[in-house]
């Protein structure tokens, strides 16, 4: 036995352990990917139908009361100086619905029969008004579920629903905004940890709508996905009923720092394997030169 023996099959160890490692790894970082994308679609999936059965039961409460207060909403309809009757139905309103923000009702036209001194009622919000009420006008009952979208405001972005009623055989429109706490509570909740869960305009490809803080004017980043974001978001789902789908953004590291971990570990076994191969290798060359000296055959 000789030095050459001893080194080449040290090296050939080592080379035999980088080998499989490598080839280990490589597979486990796909599967790693394959399976973040798969949670992304289960998680956009879950969140998505979690926020259109909120919206279709923020609908219908809005329908529900609208009919429950009939009475409180035509004597403000006729008498829409009334402030007592304002404040009641407010009053109402809140009791009902903890993110409200504020109400009015319109004219067949659209246009608010109430004085709006806050200003809450914004020109966006004044136009979907018209659009419903057009809508309306011109028999398409489905337009009742109006879809909904962030409207801007310096009082706070929200989000109006509007349901269709007859005061003294005039059609009108009761109109309702809400701040979107409920459906950021969901994009919250549903998003594992290393991952974003936001809503993005449809009509506005990649401006954000509402995120885990709230909407955009309280998101406390870019109001618009960078190109980066969108290539990660490999889970779409549009909501019906709004003007939103929602996607899921997994941080940008997320998959580098789990691959670097599993690089560190190949890197660690790799030296331990080394060391031990080097120690292997000393001792049998030691081995060699006693068997010399001595003169073993």
């Amino acid at each position: 036995m000789n030095k050459l023996p001893a080194a080449t099959l040290a090296l050939l160890m080592i080379l035999i352990v980088t080998m499989v490692l490598i080839i280990n790894t490589v597979e486990r970082v796909r599967e790693f990917n394959n399976s973040q994308q798969e949670i992304q679609q289960a998680v956009v999936n879950g969140a998505a139908y979690a926020a259109t059965r909120q919206i279709i039961d923020v609908k219908k409460m809005v329908l529900l009361f609208a009919d429950e207060y009939r009475d409180l909403i035509t004597r403000l309809a006729i008498y829409p100086q009334d402030e007592a009757t304002r404040l009641a139905l407010r009053q109402r309103l809140q009791e009902r619905f903890e993110n409200l923000f504020t109400f009015t009702i319109a004219t067949p036209e659209g246009v608010p029969v109430l004085s709006d001194i806050e200003t809450k009622v914004g020109a966006v919000c004044q136009q979907d008004l018209s659009n419903f009420s057009a809508a309306i006008a011109k028999g398409h009952p489905l337009e009742r579920n109006n879809r909904l979208a962030i409207h801007p405001n310096p009082s706070g972005y929200h989000y109006d629903v509007m349901v269709p009623l007859t005061v003294s055989g005039v059609a009108r429109v009761f109109f309702v905004s809400f701040f979107p706490s409920d459906l950021a509570e969901i994009a919250a909740t549903h998003a594992p940890p290393g991952h974003q869960l936001y809503f993005i305009n449809t009509d506005k490809p990649r401006l954000i709508e509402i995120g885990a803080a709230g909407a955009r004017d309280v998101l406390g980043r870019d109001i618009v996905l960078t190109e980066a974001e969108s290539n990660r978001a490999k889970a779409v789902k549009n909501i019906p009923g709004s003007r939103w789908q929602l996607v899921d953004v997994p941080d940008a590291t997320l998959s580098s720092d789990y691959e670097h971990r599993l690089w560190v570990e190949v890197g660690i076994i790799i030296s331990f394997v080394a060391l031990i191969s080097f120690i292997m290798m000393m001792y049998m060359i030691r081995l060699c030169r006693q068997c010399s000296n001595s003169g073993c055959k």
